[in-house]
């Protein structure tokens, strides 16, 4: 095993967003980028599962719960576009990364 998703797992486990599904969509996201050749920090990834402790309506629960599937994941996301996600991550506390688009 690599030591880098046992990291994110004590993080997941640790982090206020790591019992929903929006939570678990942050360590999906951050195994698949380490498929791309990318590097998540712990801190990036505690600030995902923090920006996504959140997500209490229905519709953000619904919507999480229907892309919480690793596979749908890729679908949607390229390594690209996970690179500037997590990129945004680390820049904007607020995650807001619309501003980095070209």
């Amino acid at each position: 095993m690599r030591h880098v998703p046992l990291l994110g797992l004590a993080a997941l486990l640790a982090a206020p967003g790591c019992t929903n599904a929006c939570g678990r969509i942050c360590k999906q996201m951050a195994d698949y980028a380490e498929e791309c050749g990318l590097t998540v920090t712990d801190a990036e990834l505690d600030e995902c599962l923090e920006a996504q402790a959140g997500k209490e309506s229905r519709d953000d629960r619904a919507a999480c719960r229907e892309y919480n599937d690793p596979e749908v994941i890729r679908q949607e996301w390229s390594c690209d576009d996970l690179e500037d996600y997590w990129a945004g991550e680390a820049d904007d506390e607020e995650g807001d990364t619309g501003d980095t688009q070209d």
